[in-house]
């Protein structure tokens, strides 16, 4: 392609199309001159300029080649492969943006709150010590001397515009599919329910969950329609917005952190808790309804509790009432969060009615 398409970023680095950006304009026809590089050394500054020449051509080819390059090199186990942006902060944004319809819509979305400019200098320090070694090929090579300018460009007047970096995207890119295939949620939560299966809820939370959605999730299990778990799941989702906040979802995550981390357990449990506490920071709410729904074990921190768990497994009927005990008995076992979670419980089956037994 001899020519930079119409719909194409345009690359004077805005972030915008060619076509409402530079295309036609003083600029279309004027060089972009590379920004200044004081000191660079005479191999160094050749390659900027060669990268200049790249932009200034405005073929796309060249920038999609570019764009493959990088990719490949922050693919693990290639020589940019450790680098990764922060989890925590890329998970938060993840879930913030998650109604975005593509990955693409999402980067242009969570950019500028993911890439910080120090984060950016240190990858950039990286890249170019990658291009500077002798054992890079040569269209790798090309790549990062190309990636550095887009940088370069994306600083100009002072402010930084990550959104428009193709190699800060492709980076993101990397990442976010290498964390949508470790969500193997299916296949994690298939001892879920059995006497094999690992906790995942612990008693409080079950039992919050169940005054809340008890008589939703029957009906919807035993709709012919609805029969499958796996579509209960789709329609309980909305109710557990409204039921499930964020302190709950964090309460759980850090939960299934800590047994991630549990010396006690063996390898396979703790790499089994890690995946689910991945899936608990990517995609909590299906998480918390698989478990309630197939009934998973519950944690219980003693034989007490155990005992009131029992209890509540046992009535027919759950009313204010039946909750009681269970809640007196976190109270006194200083659980302030599970028994102030069981008080809310209580306080919707107060102004609900009771529900059937678990």
């Amino acid at each position: 392609m001899s020519a930079l398409e119409r719909n194409a970023p345009c690359p004077c680095g805005s972030g915008k199309k060619y076509k409402k950006c530079c295309k036609g304009t003083e600029k279309d026809s004027a060089p972009a001159a590379a920004p200044p590089l004081p000191g660079l050394p005479a191999d160094d500054l050749r390659a900027m300029q060669e990268a200049a020449a790249v932009l200034q051509s405005r073929q796309l080819k060249p920038l999609k080649d570019s764009a493959e390059q990088m990719a490949r090199l922050f693919a693990q186990g290639a020589p940019l492969g450790t680098w990764r942006y922060p989890l925590e902060p890329l998970l938060k944004v993840m879930r913030a943006e998650r109604h975005e319809p593509t990955r693409r819509d999402l980067w242009g979305k969570i950019a500028r709150s993911l890439v910080t400019p120090a984060f950016a200098r240190e990858l950039e320090a990286a890249m170019l010590t990658l291009a500077r070694a002798p054992s890079t090929p040569e269209p790798e090579r090309r790549a990062l001397w190309l990636s550095m300018l887009t940088l370069q460009l994306a600083r100009r007047g002072g402010d930084f515009a990550p959104e428009s970096v193709p190699f800060l995207e492709s980076l993101f890119l990397v990442q976010s599919r290498e964390l949508l295939e470790h969500r193997e949620q299916e296949q994690l939560l298939t001892t879920l329910g059995t006497e094999a299966g690992h906790a995942v809820l612990s008693g409080a939370e079950w039992a919050y969950l169940h005054a809340h959605l008890a008589d939703a999730a029957r009906k919807l299990l035993r709709s012919k329609w609805w029969g499958t778990q796996a579509k209960a799941t789709v329609r309980l989702h909305e109710e557990l917005k409204q039921r499930v906040d964020d302190a709950f979802v964090e309460r759980l995550a850090q939960r299934l952190e800590r047994r991630a981390a549990d010396p006690k357990l063996t390898p396979e449990a703790r790499d089994w808790y890690r995946r689910l506490h991945l899936e608990a920071l990517l995609a909590p709410l299906e998480l918390i309804a698989l478990a309630y729904l197939r009934d998973a074990p519950r944690m219980a921190d003693s034989p007490e509790e155990q005992a009131q768990i029992a209890a509540l497994k046992a009535a027919s009927t759950w009313a204010e009432a039946t909750l009681e005990p269970y809640r007196l008995q976190q109270e006194k076992a200083g659980d302030a969060a599970s028994a102030a979670l069981l008080a809310r419980a209580q306080a919707y089956l107060r102004a609900h009615g009771p529900v059937q037994g678990a």
